[in-house]
Order: structure tokens, then C-alpha cells, then sequence
């Protein structure tokens, strides 16, 4: 690690509020970083692991990760509910599994959703801005506490970012393979006019719904896309700062430790435009901060 991140992490970390960002490039898992597993139970079963697979239309499936935000909704990136082989089209709710790790409180099972939404805003795989979705579950998951979502004031006071998810462990990996070992990487949080100056990828984002970060201890890979961002909270606990929606770097490296690589994400504070998305369905959503 450079010295000038050696010295960002370090003030980062003193500022305040700390968060969480899971994620890379679309449709991709923490490079380096830690395991957030203690004898194979997670912190934070809310963090899950999403599959889809439309059968022999699609041809290796698709890894993502998702957050639970109330007992009937999961919240990942609009891009993990669309399918791109042979042709592109969205999953159906049967095509989709949505797996918690074993927690403190409960054993490890899978649900598939009633139903999915994606944002209205959302353009496409590749065009970053208002990549965000939520999924319905029928039935209310009783033994997970769900994550609350960041109040919006404090978006610009978070320092370090964790980025969590299930993706590869290793950046040569470029098919739709994902560990079951869910893992955070810290990352210092980036100004809309940092990530100009890197001039990282930014596509359809607009400075009201983007989360950028500079990789410090990791970076994202493939099965982080659609994770979560936690802000951690001055009184304990987290709350949900944003949706991974990838990775990039200006001269297209893959190394999330390079100078120039950006995590991106979707806001999803209640000052970003996915939180009037998301309230507008999960009306049970709460908020902390």
C-alpha cells in the first residue's frame, strides 16, 4: 500500500463515521481484504449471496450480493437481475436464489423472491447511474435483523468504507464463479470532484448518486456487484450508505490496488435519489443515523 493511503485510511478512519462498500465491476468480489466469518457464522447475515440462472438460455449464471433491508425486501444492483447470454433480458423471480449465511441467530437457507423492481432511472448494464433494485420475498425472514438505510445528512461525513461481498478471491477470475466466504475491504471515501480528477468511468452517475472510494486494503471483483455500503454508526451498528455497482480504472486495469481505481456505487441515503425508489415500495423501511 502507497503512503498517501497508508495516511488517508489512518485520518478516515478518525472521522467520524466509518462505512461498509461491497463491489466491483458489473457483475463483480473482494480482492485482499478480510473474512467477515467466525467459525463459519456471519456478523451480518443481512449481507446475502444472489444467484441467478436462467438454464440453458443463460450460460454460467450470475453472482451478486444483496442486503436485507426489511423482512420482506432485499435490496442489490439492478444490473444482477438481468440476464446476458444468449440474449439480454430479466430474470424471472424463479430464476433468482437469495442465500443467508448462518448469523448469531439463525441457520444458513436460501428463498427465491416474489417479485423484482428495478429503478426507473436504470439504463443499462454498463451505465453505472441508478443501478439499483429490490426484490420481494413472500414470506418475512423473522431471524435476520434487517439493515437500516443511512440518513442522508450524514452521507458526506463518512470517511472509510468497508466494501463487503461474495465474489472471486482472485482478480485473474472472469467467469461467474463466487466464494461462499463473505468478505470487507476498507476504502476511503471519494468527492464527486476526486473521482472526476481520476478520472474514473462514471457513466449515467450524477454527484446525487454516487458513492466513489480509493481501494486501501482491497477492491472489488466478480459477485460484489449490488452489496452493500455500511456507514458504521457512532452509537454501534451500520447503516446501508449505498449498492455496489463495480469498479474502474481510467487505463482499464483490473488491480483494485492501483493508483486510479475507483469503487463505485449507488447511493441509497435518504438524501439519494434511490431512497425515494426504495421507500416508495418498501414502506417499511427504516432509516439510523
Amino acid at each position: 500500500m502507497t503512503s498517501h493511503r497508508i495516511h488517508r485510511l489512518v485520518v478516515g478512519l478518525f472521522a467520524g463515521v466509518v462505512s461498509t462498500v461491497v463491489g466491483a465491476s458489473p457483475a463483480q468480489a473482494i480482492i485482499g481484504g478480510e473474512s467477515m466469518l467466525v467459525d463459519g457464522v456471519s456478523p451480518e447475515p443481512a449481507v446475502v449471496h444472489i444467484f441467478s440462472d436462467n438454464g440453458v438460455r443463460d450460460l454460467s449464471g450470475q453472482n451478486c450480493t444483496g442486503t436485507l433491508i426489511s423482512p420482506t425486501w432485499v435490496v442489490t444492483a439492478a444490473h444482477c437481475m438481468i440476464a446476458l447470454e444468449p440474449r439480454v433480458e430479466p430474470y424471472s423471480p424463479s430464476e433468482v436464489k437469495i442465500s443467508f449465511r448462518e448469523g448469531p441467530s439463525n441457520p444458513a437457507y436460501s428463498v427465491r423472491p416474489h417479485q423484482i423492481f428495478l429503478m426507473p432511472g436504470y439504463s443499462g448494464r454498463s451505465s453505472g447511474g441508478d443501478d439499483v433494485a429490490v426484490l420481494h420475498l413472500q414470506d418475512p425472514v423473522v431471524d435476520v435483523t434487517p439493515m437500516p438505510l443511512l440518513y442522508g445528512p450524514l452521507a458526506g461525513n463518512v470517511g472509510v468504507v468497508e466494501r463487503w461481498g461474495y465474489g472471486a478471491i482472485d482478480p485473474t477470475q472472469t467467469e461467474g464463479k463466487a466464494t461462499r466466504l463473505v468478505k470487507r475491504a476498507l476504502e476511503q471515501s471519494m468527492t464527486w470532484d476526486q473521482a472526476v480528477a481520476a478520472r474514473a468511468p462514471l457513466g449515467a452517475f450524477a454527484p446525487g448518486n454516487l458513492l466513489a472510494s480509493d481501494p486501501a486494503t482491497g477492491g472489488g471483483a466478480l459477485g460484489d456487484s449490488g452489496g452493500p455500503v455500511l456507514a458504521r454508526l457512532a452509537g454501534g451498528g451500520y447503516a446501508l450508505a449505498g449498492v455496489t455497482f463495480g469498479s474502474g480504472h481510467r487505463t482499464g486495469s483490473k488491480n483494485p490496488f492501483d493508483e486510479g481505481f475507483v469503487g463505485l456505487a449507488n447511493r441509497t441515503d435518504t438524501d439519494s435519489p434511490a431512497w425515494s425508489f426504495i421507500s416508495a415500495h418498501v414502506r417499511d423501511v427504516r432509516y439510523a443515523g
